[in-house]
């Protein structure tokens, strides 16, 4: 077999880094009101994703000191979901592995998957809200906006989101879910706004990163205006956002998927493989997808590969599949859990997607190489797309051609 030979190439990217990220969040309280709707020993709620927001830690640290400084207590609700396995003991795990322990934020976490129901937006969707937060006199979310993985709308991942879904736990991700993921901008914006209408929202804390994963904006929200927030900030994020440099591709080499990488393991807007066709126009054409490894940090979670079509015996045999099942039965994106074709190792999973129906011959095969779907500055870039890659302004070829290696186990290295 002769494989392609391959050249590293960096890719510029939005970058826009904040100096003071703490300072950056007093200010944005101040003028958000905060202050003015937090009186002295209000139990204040904050509310802590899955996800690995940039800077995170000290964001919520900033939100906890401008709380206390202010009399109030405030604590951390995970409020993920279904994620962490659906239990209270694993969302706690999920944040400390991002950073977000009681010393870090100095304000205690409190997790349970028990909810109150506060409503119905239809006769068979019940809003759900998580029990400690309910109990609070007041309620602080805090979220990252950036495009959905399985929808397109105005309101897709942010405040609203961590409201309706996050803070309903798995009981209230399940039925929010219900109506199917072609309604689900619409199934949150509903919820947010029975949650506004029931529960102490007090106010919005949203984060923005650039491409390299950077807190690159941060804005707070009064209760009012977070719906126009979200909304507003979406249309930012989507603009700035890391994409594929090529709009066709032969053969996608991810080395590793995970939760922390993208929600659904590897981000289908970079992939351009959806589990629903429905989803919106393709960035990238990917003919082939290979996917090599898990990342340490999913701990067995393999959701998204059923987005590839082959991937490798130690992606299979590290998959936990109660972690992996627990999401697609909660949100019905049951493909996300399929398994591909699984070889034994890397050298066979690329040699089967160069051979099976590609009439290319090694100069002429677009193959591209990734880390993963979150670092997109570098990548390797196959003979047959060098030209193309040198023609683009925002590539820069910093290597010469050269050939693939594999180990003595079959893996690359």
């Amino acid at each position: 077999m002769r494989f392609p030979r391959m050249a590293r190439v960096t890719q510029a990217l939005y970058q826009a880094s904040l100096a003071d990220v703490d300072e950056t969040v007093r200010v944005q309280l101040e003028k958000a009101g905060l202050a003015r709707r937090i009186k002295p020993k209000m139990k204040i709620a904050i509310t802590a994703g899955s996800r690995g927001i940039a800077g995170l830690p000290a964001v919520l640290k900033s939100i906890t000191s401008f709380v206390k400084a202010r009399g109030a207590k405030p604590f951390i609700v995970p409020a993920m979901g279904s994620h962490g396995g659906a239990t209270a003991e694993g969302q706690v795990k999920v944040l400390n592995s991002i950073g977000v322990t009681e010393k870090s934020v100095g304000a205690p976490i409190r997790s349970s998957m028990k909810t109150v129901t506060i409503g119905q937006i239809s006769p068979t969707v019940p809003v759900h809200m998580d029990a400690f937060a309910v109990k609070a006199d007041g309620i602080i979310v805090v979220n990252r906006v950036k495009e959905h993985t399985d929808f397109s709308a105005q309101v897709e991942s942010g405040l609203m989101k961590m409201m309706a879904v996050g803070l309903g736990k798995h009981e209230g991700a399940c039925a929010l879910h219900s109506p199917g993921i072609g309604r689900m901008s619409e199934t949150v914006v509903k919820a947010s706004r029975l949650i506004f209408s029931k529960t102490k929202i007090l106010c919005g804390v949203a984060v923005l990163e650039d491409a390299y994963q950077n807190v690159a904006h941060i804005e707070a929200f009064a209760p009012r205006r977070i719906e126009e927030g979200d909304r507003r900030l979406l249309r930012r994020a989507k603009r700035h956002a890391a994409r594929l440099p090529f709009a066709e591709i032969d053969v996608l080499v991810v080395e590793r998927i995970g939760k922390e990488i993208s929600g659904t393991g590897m981000d289908p807007n970079v992939t351009g493989r959806y589990a629903f066709e429905a989803r919106r126009g393709k960035q990238t054409h990917c003919r082939t997808v290979v996917v090599l490894g898990l990342t340490r940090e999913t701990k067995g979670n393999a959701l998204g590969l059923g987005m590839a079509d082959i991937t490798t015996a130690r992606v299979v045999e590290g998959m936990d599949v109660d972690s992996t099942y627990a999401n697609v039965l909660t949100s019905g994106s049951f493909a996300f859990a399929r398994v591909p074709v699984v070889l034994r190792n890397d050298q066979e999973a690329i040699t089967a997607a160069l051979v099976s129906g590609l009439d290319k011959s090694p100069e002429e095969v677009r193959l591209v190489r990734i880390r993963d779907t979150l670092h997109l500055d570098s990548l390797f870039v196959s003979e047959g797309l060098l030209a193309e890659a040198k023609a683009n302004p925002s590539l820069t070829v910093e290597e010469n051609l050269r050939s693939m290696k594999f180990d003595a186990a079959g893996n690359l290295v």
